[in-house]
């Protein structure tokens, strides 16, 4: 799986189906096991190339839903420094406040 565009793609090839014996040269009994084998083969890659699929699709709605979470949390962080920040500039300005009392005090 690679990302691309800000979603997963399969970078693997699509299966290729072994080439199928000429038919000149095969016996007329022959022909239905070739078929049928052919046929397996085909079913496989397809089975393959839907569950792959299926991961992808899942995987893209993962990362979406991870990318949204992300950005939910990433804002509620940035209140939370704003909050904190607010928070620190009142107890310095106390402090600041505090001290000139004591020293306005004790003169």
């Amino acid at each position: 799986m690679v990302l691309r565009g800000g979603l997963w793609v399969s970078a693997l090839p699509l299966i290729a189906v072994p080439s199928l014996t000429p038919l000149c040269t095969m016996e007329p009994s022959d022909y239905s096991s070739e078929i049928q084998e052919d046929w397996t083969n085909r079913e496989n890659s397809e089975t393959i190339c839907t569950s792959l699929k299926t991961v992808v699709e899942f995987l893209n709605r993962f990362h979406s839903s991870c990318r949204t979470r992300l950005a939910e949390m990433d804002n509620r962080l940035k209140t939370l420094e704003r909050k904190m920040d607010r928070l620190d500039a009142h107890t310095a300005y106390n402090v600041t406040i505090q001290e000139q009392i004591r020293r306005n005090a004790a003169t």
